[in-house]
């Protein structure tokens, strides 16, 4: 019974030391001051923490700072770039940190090797790519989404695929 706590006691630890450095880490990055608000009329001073991306305007208006290189810039979205060739196009979306995403990583190099000429094989990061995320409801990666000639979505894959599905599908969207 005694060890049985000791592990629990363990792992508490080891939660709270991972919590802690995981809390300095974004609280250190993303507040750059703190700033007072003016006081109105019989209310108390009040401060606001500001992340580095935020500006205040008019003490009351928070927006958002674009920065240049942005990916708002329709040249600097892949897959908009990809549809406009007229081939067929895979989107993969998935993360480095996923086993299945990583399986499939040497499975569409091969696809490029042999087929970039004629398809269009895309594999993006989901945190480099998140307003493709959201405009294509990606909800678990990996997610293959593939596109006909004309750049309408026909099929929507979630999980690992095979060469050969990945084929199959290319090839109903119009690869020769």
């Amino acid at each position: 019974m005694h060890q049985k706590k000791k592990k629990y006691l363990t792992g508490a630890v080891i939660l709270v030391i991972t919590a802690s450095v995981i809390w300095h880490k974004f609280s250190s990055e993303n507040i750059t001051k703190i700033e007072t608000i003016p006081a109105e009329q019989n209310q108390p001073q009040q401060s606001r923490i500001t992340p580095k991306n935020l500006t205040v305007q008019n003490e009351k208006t928070v927006q958002p700072e674009i920065e240049p290189d942005s990916q708002t810039d329709e040249s600097k979205n892949p897959l908009s770039v990809a549809l406009q060739n007229g081939r067929p196009t895979i989107m993969k979306i998935g993360s480095n940190s996923c086993v299945p995403c990583r399986m499939m990583k040497p499975i569409l190099a091969e696809l490029q090797a042999e087929y970039g000429d004629i398809a269009n094989i895309l594999d993006l990061e989901a945190r480099d790519h998140r307003d493709l995320c959201r405009q294509y409801k990606i909800r678990l990666i990996p997610t293959s989404i593939f596109f006909d000639q004309n750049g309408k979505q026909y099929s929507r894959q979630e999980g690992f695929l095979e060469k050969a599905k990945i084929i199959e599908l290319l090839k109903a969207g119009g690869m020769n």
